[in-house]
Parts: C-alpha cells; sequence; structure tokens
C-alpha cells in the first residue's frame, strides 16, 4: 500500500484528492503509519513522550519515526534517503491536498508531525535518543566518571573534537547492535556533549 492512498480510516472518499502524486519505486512505509501516527516528538530528546499529545491527535501512542518513514531501526540511517521520504510525505499530506475543513486539520496536524520526526532522525543526538526510547533504554543514568572527565577538560581549557563525533556514533551503533545498552548509553552521551558543542561553536 502506497503512501498516501489512504488519508484517516474516517475520512470519507469524497473528501480525499481526486488524483495523488505517483509513489516512488523505493518501499514505502504504509499509510496507516503515515497518517494515523499522532503523537508529539519535541526536539529534546528528554520529551520524548507521549505525555505531551493529549491535544496531537486522536491517539496518545508514541510515534516510533524510523516506522512512518519506512525505515529500519537502527542509527545508520541513509539521510539521502530520509530527505527522499520526509519531502514525498510532505507532498502527500499538504492540507492543500485534501477537500473538508477536516481533513485539512488532520493534514496539518500530521504535516507537524511528520516534520518532527523527520527533525529527530536527522540529528545523530536525537536519532540515538529515540532508539533508546524505542528500546525502553530511557532515560539514560548519569555517569559519574564521564561528568568527571568533562569537567577536567574544563578546567584546562580542553573541548571536545568534532571528530570525535564520528567515532562516537559508530560506537553508539557498535554497541547497539551487540546488546550492550551500559555502552551504547555511554556512546550517547559523549554523542550529545560534542554535537552541541558543535552548535555552541559555529
Amino acid at each position: 500500500m502506497a503512501v498516501g492512498h489512504h488519508f484517516m480510516s474516517d475520512i470519507s472518499q469524497s473528501e480525499r484528492p481526486e488524483s495523488e502524486p505517483s509513489s516512488c519505486s523505493a518501499p514505502k512505509p504504509l499509510a496507516s503509519e503515515l497518517l494515523l501516527s499522532s503523537a508529539h516528538v519535541a526536539h529534546d530528546p528528554q520529551s520524548l513522550s507521549c505525555e505531551s499529545t493529549a491535544s496531537a491527535g486522536p491517539t496518545h501512542a508514541p510515534l516510533n519515526a524510523f516506522l512512518l518513514f519506512g525505515l529500519p531501526t537502527a542509527f545508520d540511517v541513509c539521510l539521502n534517503t530520509l530527505d527522499q521520504r520526509y519531502e514525498e510525505a510532505q507532498a502527500l499530506i499538504h492540507p492543500d491536498q485534501w477537500i473538508s475543513e477536516t481533513a485539512k486539520q488532520l493534514a496539518a496536524q500530521h504535516s507537524v508531525r511528520c516534520n518532527q520526526a523527520y527533525t529527530l532522525l536527522k540529528h545523530p543526538e536525537t536519532r540515538a535518543a529515540h532508539i533508546l526510547q524505542l528500546g525502553g533504554h530511557w532515560p539514560v543514568p548519569d555517569f559519574p566518571d564521564l561528568f568527571e572527565i568533562l569537567l577536567d577538560w574544563h578546567e584546562h581549557g580542553h573541548h571536545p573534537q568534532a571528530q570525535n563525533l564520528t567515532s562516537a556514533c559508530q560506537t553508539f551503533s557498535h554497541t547497539m547492535s551487540l546488546g550492550n545498552i551500559e555502552a551504547a548509553q555511554r556512546a550517547y552521551w559523549w554523542i550529545k556533549v560534542i554535537s552541541n558543542h558543535k552548535k555552541h561553536s559555529q
């Protein structure tokens, strides 16, 4: 079933657009996942829960952003494929594609959630946090030894190097594949620290 062939189960056929864009040759996520997903995903990984979703839509189920875009739940995401799926989804659920006001409002809500899911998967720190949350490994515990390392760096004027982000990402991906959750959580901690430093130094 190609994305966009159905909007919502409670939207009648007469409310759907007369024509739809042609589907891409690449495998698509199910329309039910794309269009019935209703969880609000905040940009802050610590807000990745359904507690703030009461007004987001008809259900309060947490969003699986990987499933929404038809991607495997893995840290190593092809960003070109993600971009393609995102653009395709936004074109198909744009409010102007629908006829009734109810359908337009629902489409607008899903468009916002699509934006949020895209932002979540686009960045390594939020993507790693989402993987940990989906696996039930959230929140990440404090690691006092890592805090001591960071404090020592700060006192001596040292900073996380941007190139270390690649190493931290590789460690996260590898340790998650091995099921070493503690090591993956520690790697996430470094991904977050290095990513935040990059943002502040730009």
